[in-house]
């Protein structure tokens, strides 16, 4: 939940995030890692999850998709040369990294994702995923955690957004919410009483290695489906990108399932807000005592008082952005719900700065 720092409660939270370890690799896979093990004092790092398809760059900034070794054996031999960088999942699924061309890559590899899911036209061939009508935020998602141990019911606490098929980002503190992890993530931007929506279970949990709970600074976390989700395709349903420029001014919507009041009750309805955002020096004079730094930035509405409030927490704050004829408008995620002063008081909410983030994303994300 979007809160103010004091009603945050500290709760213990133990092998949130697990890493794991890849095993041996068939003779193909060993020579290769093998190569890629003389690359990591060089700081490349075997990636920890990944899926076939997925985008990628090799240590030689050559942009591809992973591919399985029984895919690997199909492609021509100039091909095959030019794979390198090897993917385990789970330590039981490798991947390659193989491009179709030796050129440099010129984009981070997630703006090279995100034209990839807003491009007109183009086509999703679903084979695990979870298919779902269409709704305004089709990234949006809600967290649960089991009502009370040993029970099936769910209660969602904390929003995020997903940034590929597999991958949600939201708010490092939402981890804190129970003394038990969350287990699922509802995804499609549904309203939590529809019957159409469904839950996905969680299978791996990335919080950034600064963050220190109670404290707002470094609040992001990465949380990880067991399998796809995929919106319908007839409109701009892709994930949502990362915004990874400075960004001093803009005009954005918050989005959220939080408490329409402060310490009202929480609204099963997807809402949205329109804020601003306002420089780091004009917010910080609401928050004296935490201070703002530049991995943070603000934004309010001071005239129609619209805000994100309690259990708005992880959600994004989004804006839209033409990148082209070729491309759906493209919304990109500026900031994560943190924390804030009240709700819909006129004092800015603070949101963790997503641009401030992008290295540790990827890294997270694609290697």
């Amino acid at each position: 939940m979007r809160c103010a720092r004091l009603e945050l409660k500290r709760k213990s939270k133990e092998n949130a995030c697990k890493m794991h370890k890849p095993e041996s690799f068939t003779q193909l896979f060993s020579l290769l890692a093998g190569a890629q093990l003389l690359l990591i004092a060089v700081n490349i790092r075997l990636a920890v999850a990944c899926h076939e398809d997925q985008p990628c760059l090799t240590p030689r900034n050559r942009l591809g998709s992973y591919v399985t070794h029984a895919n690997y054996l199909k492609l021509t031999k100039e091909l095959q040369q030019l794979c390198l960088g090897v993917c385990s999942y789970n330590g039981t699924t490798q991947f390659l990294c193989c491009p179709s061309l030796d050129v440099p890559s010129d984009k981070r590899i997630s703006q090279t994702q995100c034209e990839r899911d807003h491009r007109k036209f183009s086509f999703i061939f679903i084979t695990n995923g979870m298919p779902a009508r269409e709704n305004e935020f089709p990234f949006m998602a809600a967290i649960g955690w089991r009502s009370t141990f040993g029970s099936s019911d769910i209660t969602y606490r904390c929003g995020g957004a997903l940034i590929t098929s597999r991958h949600l980002l939201t708010a490092a503190h939402c981890l804190y919410h129970s003394d038990e992890p969350p287990i699922v993530v509802r995804p499609g931007g549904f309203d939590l009483d529809d019957t159409e929506a469904r839950d996905i279970e969680i299978d791996q949990i990335h919080m950034h290695p600064g963050y220190q709970y109670p404290g707002v600074y470094n609040d992001i976390a990465i949380l990880l489906l067991k399998e796809e989700y995929y919106a319908g395709r007839s409109v701009n349903s892709g994930p949502a990108c990362l915004w990874a420029k400075p960004l001093q001014a803009a005009n954005v919507t918050a989005i959220g399932y939080g408490n329409t009041q402060f310490a009202g009750l929480s609204s099963s309805k997807l809402m949205k807000a329109e804020l601003s955002i306002l420089p780091n020096q004009k917010c910080a004079e609401y928050y004296e005592e935490d201070g703002i730094i530049f991995s943070q930035l603000c934004a309010n509405d001071p005239i129609k008082r619209g805000d994100t409030c309690q259990g708005d927490s992880g959600g994004p704050i989004i804006m839209y952005r033409n990148i082209g004829k070729n491309y759906f408008n493209v919304p990109y995620i500026v900031g994560i719900t943190s924390f804030g002063i009240g709700c819909g008081t006129g004092a800015p909410g603070v949101y963790t700065r997503v641009a401030s983030y992008i290295d540790w994303i990827e890294k997270v994300v694609y290697y």
